[in-house]
C-alpha cells in the first residue's frame, strides 16, 4: 500500500471502476510476463487491482473494513497461487496494516500472516517490514504470555532505520520503538527524539497512508510534551492532529486530538472546554468501539456460516460415500446371487 498510496487521493472522488480500468490498462503495457488469470486480467494487474479496491474500501469509505479485508485476502491468495513472494510480501504488508488499525482479527490469524512473511520475505527491506510486524503485533497486539520486547529485533531495525533506505517504513520503527521508550523505560526525551525523527522522514509525503502515520506521529509527540510538561510545545503540535480528515482511519485517529485537548484547556484553567473536548473523545471513542464490536460480530457469523456449509458438504460426502459403498455390496452381492 506504501508504494501504490500516492495515487489514492486521485482516486477517492471518482468511480473505482474507472480506476481499476486504468489499472488494467496501465499494467497490460508492461507486463513483461505475459501472465494471464481467468478474466483476461494480468496477474500483476489483477493483484493490484484486489490491493487498489482494498485500499480504497479501507480509506475512503465507511464501514466498509470487512469488505476491505477480503479484498486483501483475495490479493494473498493469487500470490500464494502464482508463488510469487513478492507479491506475497505486497499483500502482507496491506493485511498486517489493516489489522494494525482494526481490532478485527484473531491471535491465530496474526501469527500465521506472520509467519507467512517471515518465510516470504526475500531481501532486506523485506525482512526489516516482517521483523517491524513481529515486534509490533507480539508486544502490542498478542495475549500477554506472548508479549514481550525483542531487544535484538529492536537492535535490528533501529539499525535499518537510520539508512532510511524506506523512508515509510523508518519512520514507523522509530515511532514504535519511541512508544515503547515512552511506555516501559518513561524517558520522554528519547520518545520525543524518535517521534521527530519519524516525522523528519516522511514531512514531504503527502498520501493516505502518511498522512495517517503523521497523525500517530504527533499523538505520540503531544503524549511525551505533557509528561515533560510542555504545555506550550503539547498545544502547538496538538493543531497537527487536527488537520482536516480525508480518509476513516484518520477520522477515527482524530479522537485523540480532543483527549489532549482535554487535558491542555483543563491545564489552562478552561474547564468548560476541557470537559466539551472529554465528551466528544468519549463519544467518539463509543461509537468506534460500538462499530468494531458490530463488525467482530459480523466476522464470527461468517466464520460459523463458512463452517456450516463446510459441515453440510462433509455430511454429503460421507452419505454419497456410504451410498456408494452401499451399492457396490449390492451389486457384489447380487453378481453372487446372479
Amino acid at each position: 500500500a506504501s508504494r501504490l498510496g500516492g495515487m489514492l487521493d486521485s482516486v477517492s472522488y471518482r468511480s473505482i471502476n474507472s480506476y481499476i480500468e486504468f489499472q488494467k490498462d496501465l499494467s497490460n503495457s508492461y507486463d513483461i510476463r505475459g501472465d494471464t488469470v481467468a478474466n483476461g486480467l494480468t496477474v500483476l494487474a489483477n493483484f493490484y487491482k484486489y490491493t487498489l479496491i482494498g485500499d480504497f474500501l479501507f480509506f475512503s469509505l465507511d464501514n466498509k473494513y470487512l469488505e476491505a479485508r477480503e479484498s486483501y485476502i483475495n490479493a494473498i491468495n493469487l500470490a500464494r497461487e502464482e508463488g510469487d513472494d513478492f507479491l506475497m510480501c505486497q499483500g502482507l504488508r496491506n493485511i498486517l496494516l489493516f489489522y494494525s488499525c482494526q481490532s478485527l482479527y484473531d491471535n491465530n490469524t496474526i501469527n500465521y500472516y506472520l509467519e507467512l512473511y517471515k518465510k516470504s520475505a526475500f531481501d532486506d527491506v523485506e525482512r526489516a517490514y516482517a521483523n517491524y510486524y513481529e515486534l509490533l503485533f507480539r508486544y502490542f497486539y498478542l495475549p500477554q504470555e506472548s508479549s514481550s520486547w525483542d531487544e535484538d529485533l529492536e537492535s535490528s531495525l533501529l539499525d535499518f532505520a537510520e539508512t532510511a533506505w524506506d523512508q515509510v517504513l523508518s519512520s514507523r520503527i522509530y515511532y514504535l520503538i519511541g512508544i515503547h521508550t515512552y511506555n516501559v523505560n518513561k524517558d520522554y526525551q528519547k520518545a520525543t527524539s524518535y517521534f521527530r525523527k519519524g516525522l523528519d522522514l516522511i514531512s514531504e509525503f503527502d498520501f493516505p497512508l502518511v498522512r495517517l502515520f503523521k497523525i500517530q506521529l504527533n499523538t505520540g509527540l503531544v503524549r511525551s510534551h505533557l509528561f515533560e510538561n510542555k504545555l506550550k510545545q503539547a498545544e502547538e503540535v496538538v493543531q497537527h492532529i487536527q488537520q482536516p480528515a480525508r480518509n476513516t482511519p484518520e477520522e477515527n485517529y482524530k479522537r485523540f486530538y480532543h483527549f489532549y485537548k482535554s487535558i491542555l484547556d483543563t491545564a489552562r484553567g478552561d474547564y468548560k472546554s476541557g470537559y466539551v473536548h472529554l465528551r466528544t473523545y468519549n463519544y467518539l471513542s463509543e461509537k468506534l468501539t460500538s462499530f468494531q464490536n458490530t463488525s467482530a460480530t459480523r466476522i464470527l457469523e461468517i466464520n460459523y456460516q463458512t463452517n456450516e456449509k463446510e459441515s453440510e458438504l462433509a455430511r454429503q460426502r460421507a452419505l454419497i460415500s456410504s451410498h456408494r459403498e452401499s451399492l457396490v455390496y449390492t451389486l457384489i452381492f447380487l453378481s453372487v446371487v446372479l
